[in-house]
């Protein structure tokens, strides 16, 4: 995974699921209630076991209903929502990229695998190209 790839292990805390399949998670989307009282016990847990900073839900639906429900911190620890932050990474990127022609290192930390060519439809032409 990218947390060993990335010399993460060390500071992974605890990794768990809330008993619920994204079905059921979007069912409860416009009655949030029991969806966030259920994280918010889990994350306490977390928090009191592992003295943990920081909270990433693993779950697109389960992070943005708690950014809609200003769910951002719980007994002090930061609850990031991967959507919202993934999405600026994008545009940071892309707007470096554009003004000073930023491009990441691959050579150590950041280098990719050796893959098999991707292989790309027609319909897309040559606009996917293998980076």
């Amino acid at each position: 995974t990218n947390i060993m790839r990335y010399g993460l292990t060390a500071r992974l805390g605890t990794v768990k699921g809330m008993g619920l399949t994204s079905e059921e998670a979007m069912k409860l989307y416009g009655k949030p209630k029991k969806l966030i009282d259920v994280f918010i016990k889990i994350a306490r847990e977390v928090i009191k076991r592992d003295n943990a900073e920081v909270i990433i839900p693993g779950c697109t639906i389960l992070s943005t209903i708690l950014t809609a429900n200003n769910v951002s911190e719980i007994d002090g620890a930061s609850i990031i929502d991967g959507v919202g932050t993934s999405i600026k990474m994008a545009e940071t990127l892309f707007d470096l990229k554009k003004s000073c022609n930023y491009k990441v290192c691959r050579n150590g930390l950041y280098g990719r695998e050796k893959a098999a060519p991707l292989s790309v439809p027609l319909r897309y032409g040559n606009s996917l190209k293998n980076s």
